[in-house]
């Protein structure tokens, strides 16, 4: 009986388990689908059968409805309260999951966030992501990883920290995509949150991108929300209009016009939070329509929906409006406004803009008010209106809010040009000043290209005061701006590619600041670290990842030294504010926390040179002259608006100069004289000499031996080689020169390699004509019409310096695409015979030509991991291409360098089969004799002009298409096993030893017949 008692309690308990398994899992759907008052009442449901009130299964539900609760508040203060107080009731029970343990803290830095207590969300969020990363089946906790991944992202979006934020939230798009799928709400919301970030970033175009993916994924998968790809229509309208994409805007005007009809009664009838007084859709659809009207200079139609605007939008008498709405509603004023301030109609864009102020004043919207008076007076120094400027600047200065709008030293700026253009230099120069003595104080906080806009503004302004009073203060004022401008323009770039944006603002500040140091007569190294800081990192940071000795290994150390820092510099804050007692065990902590860090310092600079360079905010000069030759001067160009200049830099001196010719006038010789070559006209000589008088003759080279020249945009194309001297002589015959594009890379390139063996590889096609008659290809077509379609000099060349090495030769069936990338990196020197096509104008479908057509296109270069000592480009035109700004050339050279290729041989011009090989295996010859690359292949050269039998042959296009550039240093070429010395004298020796014994035997032989 007691028995049949005891089963029958177990079967009511396992029922009141089940039910409250149930339950549980309805309020966890309730939770997911933002149902959150039905899930607070089905835990409290529960929590009635609970009796053990100190039970983990009441304290579990009771810590989940505080969560649940915290949604449903708007006031982020009471959001936080409810969900430490969850957390308190959490830290109570005694068996927590690690999914639990995962999620609370996941809620919890989510609500710290808009509590901008941002350190503490970042070590929640940062101790989130480790306690994933510690379980052993850490896949299980994909959606929790997403989640973390994003708020990871916010956090440092919040810091202003851009370009970290932007690895997570690509991480994430990768875990929802593997997740829920690439065509889901999570990815596409991540992928609007990318889109949003990039427009803080120079890189607007990535950003677009990410924004039609979002729309792409919205538009497939028709979520039920349809104010999602409403908003997402809007977005993207924005960004394309301000990118200046008029096509773009119309045709999302359009998508946008006809998702709003179709849907009107769903989005007119959608609440939006941030709408509570407006209505969400219309206010957003017509702010659209402005933007869409005053993108193509509609004056009529912007008109037109303005009125259309107060009549339906603008709310009579004064509202308690939320953020947006107040933002949304100014905005209509100043779009409207814009339109006619660029259009040189002041009048009417100073009327709209009063609107806007009319507005905020009227609802004591502070930063309205302080926004229009900026636009206002920025409007009135536009059109050279100076005493409105002063009106609206004290105006706006009278505002209690100035001190925190964020373009008060914009308005100062306004300012301080008004007073310049009434003539007032005095008060200009106390006005710039106190704009420079903000932004110097503010140092780290100034993280804009407004603060770049201000100081190369005012900046310019002083180089006109010092030219019309010539006192070297404003000339020293000018330079600190350009300088400081320098230093945020490196905040603001961090690596990747270059934009006109930044293009633009680098050649300003180079410009200006290396004018103002040859003026001032110094801070030439001050400039040249900063010139090189600011050089597009894209190029080199991506040859150091593809090295063998990658960078993994290094930014796992700097990590720890990030973390070691952080904590010391806590450690710092809190020995500060404590006693004697407590201060004496800090400083024994901090000085261990500064011996763990010096120590993995050390470590990376002995073990990951390459990785130290790259990874530092700041580049040394005097690190960089340690590597220059004794007889070794680097001439490193540098290409601004308007102005060359050109730094000479040794071992132990810095030269800066500005260069005799403008830019736009040097690039017309260069395209000249560079027409010469290539079309065999004797004519060259003259323009040779000219350019050898604006390039090389002020920067006296003449007591050096070898060359490095680091050049910069067009200057790629030249080759320094045959500029002609004072003595009627190339500069080939004085000088070794080599090339690179920037210092850094040059230096990283330049370390030691720890390798002492070298495999030789040789790839080369037979390019067969009965192929090449069966194909439409119309670059086969045209080389065969020209005749160059086989390159039987080419062949040969290969198979000879193949010989050479004893190396692998991939020729005719065997020199395939395929072979060549699965093989590739197991080599430590590449020759490649073979045809190179530039398409010039879609650089992207540039080639190299493999066996049987197959090309490998210039964006998969950047796929490949090459970490060779060398590689030789035996083809037309590798070294050409298209220049990008901020960027260089971009050839299939340098698609090699960007692969992790130490050094390359390129060819500026179409390579002549006949000639080539016989430079080629003498070049390979020298290095053989251990001279280094510049060296063997000036000798080379050399040895070519000394053999030319015709003045023809001498000619520069049949000897300079060559150059080498990035790595000068030796190669040591491997020795076949028997060719080595100790295998050579064992060899003797043995035969020596055979030698006595036959000598002996045949001695005794004879003595014994006698």
């Amino acid at each position: 009986m007691k028995k049949k008692y005891f089963l029958l309690l177990l079967f009511l308990s396992f029922g009141a388990l089940f039910a409250q398994n149930s339950k549980n899992e309805k309020a966890e759907l309730l939770f997911s689908n933002e149902a959150y008052t039905e899930a607070i009442a089905v835990r409290k449901e529960i929590l009635k059968s609970i009796d053990d009130k100190n039970s983990d299964a009441y304290k579990r539900q009771l810590y989940k409805i505080k969560i649940a609760e915290s949604y449903l508040i708007s006031d982020y203060a009471e959001m936080l309260s409810l969900v430490e107080e969850a957390i308190t009731i959490f830290n109570g029970i005694e068996k927590k999951t690690p999914h639990e343990k995962i999620q609370i803290n996941i809620e919890y830095f989510n609500v710290l966030i808009p509590n901008e207590d941002l350190e503490k969300a970042l070590q929640v969020a940062s101790q989130a992501h480790n306690l994933v990363l510690a379980q052993k089946n850490s896949e299980k906790f994909g959606a929790q990883t997403a989640k973390i991944l994003q708020g990871l992202g916010n956090i440092k979006w919040f810091m202003q920290e851009w370009e970290t934020a932007i690895p997570y939230f690509k991480k994430a798009i990768e875990k929802t995509t593997e997740i829920y799928g690439y065509y889901s709400l999570e990815t596409a919301n991540n992928c609007t949150l990318l889109s949003d970030l990039y427009s803080f970033t120079p890189d607007f175009n990535t950003g677009l991108d990410y924004g039609l993916k979002a729309q792409e994924i919205y538009e497939k998968i028709q979520p039920e929300n349809k104010f999602l790809l409403f908003q997402q229509y809007a977005n993207n309208l924005s960004n394309f209009k301000k990118y200046g994409d008029l096509e773009k805007t119309g045709e999302l005007m359009e998508k946008l016009t006809e998702y709003f009809n179709k849907n009107k009664t769903y989005l007119l009838n959608y609440e939006h939070q941030d709408f509570p007084n407006l209505n969400a859709a219309k206010s957003i659809y017509l702010y659209r329509k402005l933007q869409n009207a005053t993108a193509r200079q509609d004056f009529t139609e912007t008109e037109k929906v303005y009125a259309r605007f107060q009549k339906e939008i603008m709310l009579q008498g004064s509202r308690s409006y939320s953020p947006r709405e107040r933002n949304t509603l100014s905005k209509f004023s100043l779009e409207t406004g814009f339109l006619f301030h660029h259009s040189g109609n002041y009048e009417k864009a100073i009327k709209y803009y009063s609107n806007a102020l009319k507005f905020s004043q009227s609802i004591n919207y502070n930063f309205g008010v302080l926004q229009a008076y900026w636009i206002m007076s920025t409007a009135a120094a536009d059109n050279q209106k100076w005493d409105d400027v002063i009106h609206y600047v004290d105006l706006a200065f009278e505002n209690p809010d100035i001190k925190k709008f964020n373009q008060s030293m914009t308005m100062q700026n306004n300012l301080g040009h008004a007073y310049y253009g009434k003539g007032n230099y005095e008060k200009a120069f106390v006005v710039f000043n106190k704009v420079l003595k903000h932004y110097f104080s503010a140092d780290e906080d100034v993280n804009n290209f407004f603060a770049i806009q201000n100081l190369n503004e005012i900046a310019g302004v002083y180089l006109k005061m010092h030219q019309k009073q010539s006192d070297s203060k404003y000339l020293e004022e000018a330079y600190k701006a350009y300088h400081l401008s320098s230093i945020i323009f490196s905040r603001l770039y961090r690596g990747g590619k270059f934009n006109d944006q930044l293009a633009t603002y680098q050649g300003q500040i180079n410009e200006g600041m290396l004018l103002c140091a040859t003026m001032l007569d110094e801070h030439f190294q001050e400039a040249a670290e900063r010139v090189e800081i600011n050089n597009s990192d894209l190029l080199w940071s991506r040859f150091l990842d593809n090295q063998k000795d990658s960078s993994i290994a290094g930014s796992m150390l700097q990590a720890k030294i990030d973390s070691l820092n952080n904590e010391k510099d806590k450690t710092e804050l809190v020995a500060k504010n404590n006693s004697k007692t407590t201060k004496d065990s800090l400083k024994t902590k901090l000085e261990k926390l500064t011996e763990a860090i010096t120590e993995l310092q050390t470590r990376i600079v002995k073990n990951y040179p390459s990785f130290y360079e790259f990874s530092q905010k700041d580049f040394d000069l005097k690190r960089l002259q340690s590597k220059v030759g004794d007889n070794e001067l680097v001439l490193r160009y540098v290409l601004t608006d308007s102005i060359v200049f050109a730094f000479g830099i040794t071992k132990n001196k810095l030269l800066l100069k500005k260069l005799p010719i403008n830019k736009l006038k040097l690039r017309e010789s260069i395209d000249d004289y560079l027409s010469d070559l290539k079309n065999f006209k004797t004519s060259y000589r003259e323009k040779s000499e000219k350019l050898y008088g604006v390039l090389i003759k002020p920067m006296a080279v003449e007591k050096y031996k070898k060359l490095t020249i680091i050049n910069d945009g067009f200057l790629g194309y030249l080759p320094f080689e045959t500029l002609i001297n004072e003595n009627n002589s190339f500069l080939l015959e004085d000088y070794q020169i080599s090339y690179s594009t920037s210092l850094k890379l040059w230096s990283i390139q330049n370390e030691s390699n720890a390798n002492p063996s070298t495999k030789f590889a040789a790839f080369s096609p037979n390019y067969k004509l009965s192929f090449a008659a069966n194909t439409e290809d119309k670059t086969v077509k045209d080389l065969v019409r020209e005749g160059n379609y086989q390159l039987l000099g080419a062949e040969r060349e290969a198979k000879t310096i193949n010989a050479l090495f004893d190396g692998m030769l991939f020729s005719s069936e065997k020199a395939t695409k395929n072979n060549f990338v699965s093989n590739v990196s197991n080599y430590d020197v590449l020759h490649l015979a073979m045809h190179a096509v530039l398409d010039e104008d879609n650089p992207a479908k540039s080639s190299l030509i493999f066996e049987n057509n197959e090309k490998l296109y210039l964006p998969e270069f950047y796929q490949l991991q090459i970490p060779a000592k060398l590689a030789v480009l035996s083809a037309c035109n590798t070294g050409a291409g298209e220049i990008k700004r901020g960027e260089g050339v971009q050839s299939l050279s340098r698609a090699f360098t960007y692969a992790g290729v130490k050094s390359t041989v390129m060819s500026l011009w179409p390579a002549p089969d006949r000639e080539t090989p016989e430079i080629m295996l003498s070049f390979y010859k020298n290095l053989k004799k251990g001279q280094n690359k510049a060296q063997a292949l000036q000798q080379a050269k050399l040895e070519y002009l000394k053999n030319a039998k015709t003045e023809k042959l001498q000619h520069p296009f049949y000897w300079a298409g060559f150059v080498i550039s990035g790595d000068n240093s030796p190669i040591h070429f491997s020795e076949p096993f028997w060719q080595k010395p100790i295998v050579i004298i064992a060899l003797l020796i043995v035969l020596a030893s055979l030698l006595v014994i036959v000598y002996s035997r045949k001695r005794k032989n004879n003595s014994t017949s006698l």
